[in-house]
């Protein structure tokens, strides 16, 4: 399986010094991996942006939730 690093690293808002913070590792060591890090990296990106991406639907449910209850308030109001 390919992976892009860089472009998992962006789905999940991170950069790679932000990344090396994150894992408690130093920003050289990252860079030292290039595009291939170790495996625990990849399963740490996997979970990280399914967490992104379960807060986007979250968020997104919220507002039609704020939507509709805004939309019920001016239907009774008027």
């Amino acid at each position: 399986m390919s992976y892009d690093f860089e472009g998992q690293l962006r789905a999940c808002g991170l950069r790679k010094a932000d990344l090396a913070r994150e894992l408690g590792v130093a920003p050289a060591t990252v860079s030292r991996w290039g595009l291939h890090p170790p495996q625990y990296v990849w399963a740490y990106l996997d979970v990280l942006e399914a967490n992104v991406k379960a807060q986007t639907h979250i968020n997104n449910a919220l507002h039609r939730i704020e939507d509709f209850v805004a939309a019920q308030r001016k239907e009774r109001l008027s």
